[in-house]
């Protein structure tokens, strides 16, 4: 079983001060929680789904998705 990998673009607030920064994320998708409304990767980074801008991929065919 091989998870795609994907690239997830995120907003990653700064900790010290107002603001942040765009991350992407490479890697492979373990799963999405429900309940911490997170998207887990198989390193086990999770980032929250209302951070995601987008998430790229080759299993989308050239599309890809914003919010």
């Amino acid at each position: 079983d091989c998870a795609p990998t994907v690239s997830l673009t995120y907003f990653l607030p700064d900790k010290r001060k107002e603001g942040g920064e765009y991350v992407t994320k490479l890697g492979e998708i373990k799963e999405i929680d429900a309940y911490t409304r997170s998207v887990v990767f198989t390193d086990k980074t999770a980032i929250p789904i209302d951070s995601v801008r987008a998430i790229t991929s080759p299993i989308f065919d050239s599309y890809s998705f914003e919010v």
